[in-house]
């Protein structure tokens, strides 16, 4: 099932229980002097000055005592205990404020009874003591309305109220807030009025209210600008980025939950710094940037020991065990978990039932599956009933894959499509898709295929219309990566029909299920902020009778978690075979990768490399073989680890052994991103060549400064060549992110450059454009700027590092500077797939150009240009990594040759002559000297 992060519900932050900042109490009695002088350290307290703030309420404390003043010296330990709370050092807090409360009770002074009760119920709070603190705010109530005390009642409706919504009696917490408001409204407190409507907000969003919480976070906003509350503000702004994290784009819920914490940490309340960091943290692990969450969590576990934060500390400790999880972890996560439930103070029901939670999923990940539902069938379905609907949805997720894995399959299908109905409820379109797909597989497992697919149709329409554009690009390539979803939909439509191998309609139902999900991502990455029609989207049948030629096949690869498929599509052929899971392919595939990308091995054992592509292929591919080897040409769309390894290289091992050190013996591959954006570029192809105006991109070093001596050799050689192709400069006035449309008005753009990929944030991956100087840092051209903007090049060249690497995260297509051109609506790449020696890319791209300038087709010029390397002793390492990605029938007319003028090659002659003398008599001269023994 797909993992869902949870966003803290302590979303409000503590201040959701607290009054706001302590002021001096009003005690019965208490001369105008030391009023005045308790304001007066409460100033200083809540100032930069407060270290004199608490030694001038110590002086009084002192002079209370020598006088045996009970009035002054019970108002200032109130006043102490108070600013103790709200700065969090809430064990003193309570050490004060407990010695406090009786003796105002005790005095029957209510004034200072009710102040003493506010804030020890939130100093309880912060200590993990929440019942406790429940209760005295259900005691002290009434003596707050006896007195008319609008301001400290307001304050404990507004800390039931939170305590209520931390145990999921969210209706219960929504009254409360909605009664807080108008008493702190009248008295006066704006800080507490704006807490008690962001408590609304929030309640609304455990309600599953999606569009009343926006609007209650905006109204908090408005309201705190107004007010100049930026506490209130760092609230909105945190819960602001949670709703944008729970309707699925955390990109946005990121920006919002940093902007939340610089702001907190400007006013200097440190505990109030841990909520959304934690939040930070989880929206950078969903972006796939685990080791900047891992840091950030780290942090705040470190300073939650060191400042006694105890129940804020459970909370980031469940949030390390979930990214352990990710990480593969499951010990280090189960060790998290168990140091939460060991927590002797309270912690809310939802914070120990995520525990429950997360020690399960770390047991079942450790194969003791029963141990995990002993635990969510145990413990934690006796805090069920206590949880707010959103957990409760979590809790259930997790009860449904445990039962899944035990062979309960009747009682997870029951349960999961429950589950389902009450994500709908709640608008959770990622848990509803979860859950129906879950409910499918139960299905399967019953043997019953006709049930699964009707939740499996639904679930990919569910998955369709949550697709909000327009999105961060980083996650719009994560959150469609449904692979759950697009297995179970290919397991069933096959196994709903009959045998996975056979029978033209079945393979094509299943393979055009398959590409609702892999091509509607890149498609809607080529229309960047234009939402696609899935009814659009090329089908098996089309391809095989409009699209694909004779003697063209797709091998299009689907990656699963559990299996994975190839589909074989031809004008005569449709068949799909059945493929391991993910983690098995990425063993094979890495070690291939790897022994080819290493210049030592695959020099000098590349009959070895070519015999383990052979066996890896023959064992994968197996029936659809024959279909492979009779091709005259295959197009192939990878998936997930098959993008690690050029394709032909896979497929050489299909032919007889003798051709397979040939590569011009090789199979005709290209790589296309999918079927539908195949299908797309050749519908756009032109007839005859593109005459091209070319723009040539170097950078003579790398962004360290190191030189590139063979880029530049490259650039020149080719504009000494080609008269088309001119050195391009980045126009120095021009911001990073407006280089690309520089390169508007060129047909073909080649990159003899340093590329930078970055597998955490793949649309920050570039192409260096201008290498670093004296006084002038390195200018990079991103890829999420160059999918941004439409270019009109029909062939882009880059000849940089890896620059078709990227990150892989199956079921998506490749993350890499290649989609981003692709993005941009560029029809045709040359790229690489590992480093590449900058002297051999030299070499390979001047024989690559010339058959393209002799009218080749791009894909024949690399072919040509890659065997011509290959036939000169060049190790695979510098020229297997080459691959023409989307599509290789496009013809560039780079014009006639540049020539030289009749006088310029007489010139030429003419020094050539000169030279050649002079080097003669110099070695007549050397001789002489020799035979004479005379040393120079």
């Amino acid at each position: 099932m797909i993992p869902h992060l949870l966003v803290l519900p302590v979303i409000l932050g503590l201040a959701a229980a607290a009054p706001s900042r302590a002021a001096a109490p009003l005690a019965r009695d208490l001369p105008a002097p030391a009023r005045s002088a308790l304001a007066r350290a409460g100033t200083l307290v809540n100032g930069p000055e407060a270290p004199r703030g608490y030694a001038l309420l110590d002086s009084l404390a002192g002079a209370a005592r020598a006088r045996a003043d009970t009035t002054l010296l019970l108002a200032t330990a109130v006043s102490r205990g108070g600013h103790l709370g709200w700065a969090g050092r809430s064990r003193e807090a309570v050490l004060e404020l407990q010695w406090a409360l009786p003796l105002a009770e005790a005095r029957n002074d209510s004034a200072l009874q009710v102040t003493a009760a506010t804030w020890l119920g939130y100093a309880l709070v912060d200590r993990g003591r929440s019942s406790a603190a429940e209760s005295l705010y259900v005691r002290q109530l009434p003596v707050a309305a006896a007195i008319g005390d609008t301001l400290h009642e307001g304050f404990m409706h507004k800390g039931l109220a939170y305590l209520r919504l931390l145990d999921g009696r969210t209706r219960e917490a929504l009254a409360g807030f909605r009664r807080a408001e108008p008493l702190l409204r009248a008295a006066g407190n704006s800080f507490g009025e704006i807490d008690a409507i962001t408590g609304q907000g929030r309640a609304w969003e455990q309600l599953g209210e999606l569009d009343r919480a926006r609007a209650t976070y905006e109204r908090v906003a408005r309201l705190s600008r107004e007010h100049n509350r930026p506490h209130n503000e760092a609230d909105a702004l945190n819960n602001l980025g949670n709703l944008e994290f729970v309707r699925g784009d955390p990109a946005a819920g990121l920006r919002a939950f940093r902007a939340t914490r610089a702001l907190r940490e400007r006013l200097g309340i440190v505990r109030n710094v841990v909520v959304p960091a934690c939040n930070e943290a989880r929206a950078l692990a969903e972006l796939g940037r685990i080791a900047e969450a891992d840091a950030t969590l780290d942090s705040m576990v470190t300073l939650c020991r060191e400042q006694g934060f105890v129940p804020l500390l459970g909370h980031v400790l469940n949030d390390q065990a979930e990214l352990r999880l990710r990480q593969g972890r499951p010990a280090e996560a189960l060790c998290l978990s168990r140091e939460v439930l060991a927590q002797t103070t309270d912690l809310p029901v939802w914070a120990r039932t995520q525990a429950y939670r997360l020690a399960a999923r770390a047991l079942a990940a450790q194969d003791s599956n029963a141990a995990a539902l002993a635990l969510l069938e145990g413990p934690a379905a006796g805090l069920r009933s206590k949880l707010s609907p959103d957990w409760a949805l979590r809790h259930d997720e997790e009860l449904v894959d445990r039962l899944l894995d035990g062979g309960r399959a009747a009682e997870a299908v029951a349960l999961a499509l429950a589950a389902a109905d009450n994500a709908r409820a709640l608008r959770r379109a990622r848990d509803r898709v979860a859950l129906l797909v879950a409910a499918a597989r139960g299905a399967m497992a019953m043997g019953d295929t006709a049930a699964a697919l009707p939740h499996l149709v639904t679930a990919a329409r569910v998955w369709e219309e949550a697709r909000v554009l327009p999105l961060d690009l980083e996650w719009r390539e994560r959150r469609s990566g449904t692979q759950v979803l697009s297995e179970a939909m290919i397991l069933a439509r096959l196994a709903a029909t009959g045998t996975p191998s056979a029978g033209d309609a079945r393979v094509e139902a299943a393979f055009d299920d398959a590409q609702r999900f892999k091509a509607r991502t890149l498609a809607e990455r080529a229309r960047l902020n234009a939402p696609v029609d899935t009814a659009g989207i090329v089908t098996a049948s089309r391809l095989r009778r409009e699209i694909l030629r004779d003697g063209e096949v797709l091998l299009d690869i689907h990656v699963g978690r559990r299996v994975s498929h190839a589909f074989l599509l031809g004008r005569e052929v449709a068949r799909v075979v059945r493929l391991p899971g993910e983690a098995a392919l990425a063993a094979r595939m890495v070690l291939l990768r790897d022994l080819l990308a290493n210049r030592a091995t695959s020099a000098s054992d590349q009959g070895a490399v070519l015999e383990l592509a052979a066996t890896t292929a023959q064992d994968l591919l197996g029936e659809l073989v024959p279909h492979l080897v009779a091709a005259r040409r295959v197009l192939v769309s990878p998936d997930g680890p098959f993008y690690l390894v050029p394709a032909d290289v896979l497929l050489a091992g299909l032919g007889p052994a003798a051709s397979r050190p040939l590569p011009e013996a090789w199979p005709d591959v290209a790589r296309v991103p999918s079927a539908d954006l195949f299908a797309r570029t050749r519908a756009w192809q032109r007839g005859t060549a593109v005459r091209a105006r070319g723009a040539i991109v170097v950078a003579e070093a790398n962004d360290a400064g190191d030189p590139l001596p063979g880029a530049r050799e490259e650039a020149l050689r080719l504009e000494r060549d080609h008269r088309q192709l001119v050195l391009w400069q980045a126009p120095p006035d021009s911001a990073e992110s407006g280089l690309p449309a520089s390169l508007s008005g060129y047909q073909l753009i080649h990159f003899a450059s340093h590329a930078a990929l970055d597998d955490q944030r793949p649309w920050r991956s570039g192409i260096l454009v201008a290498a670093p100087g004296r006084g002038r840092p390195a200018r990079w051209m991103r890829a999420g700027d160059l999918a941004a903007r439409p270019l009109e090049a029909q062939l882009v060249v880059l000849a940089a590092c890896a620059s078709a690497g990227g990150e892989v995260l199956a079921g998506e297509g490749l993350q890499g500077l290649s989609s981003a051109f692709l993005a941009a609506g560029v029809p045709t790449l040359v790229a690489t797939l590992w480093p590449v020696d900058d002297r051999a890319t030299a070499r390979l791209m001047e024989r690559f150009y010339e058959r393209l300038a002799a009218g080749d087709p791009v894909g024949v010029a690399l072919r040509a240009a890659r065997a011509d390397a290959a036939r000169q002793g060049g190790s695979p390492a510098d020229w297997a990594a080459f691959v023409v990605v989307g599509d290789p029938d496009r013809r560039i007319d780079l014009g006639a040759p540049r020539r030289m003028a009749p006088a310029a090659v007489g010139a030429a002659i003419m020094v050539a002559l000169v030279m050649g003398a002079l080097a003669v008599r110099r070695r007549l001269a050397r001789g002489r000297r020799d035979n004479s023994g005379v040393t120079s």
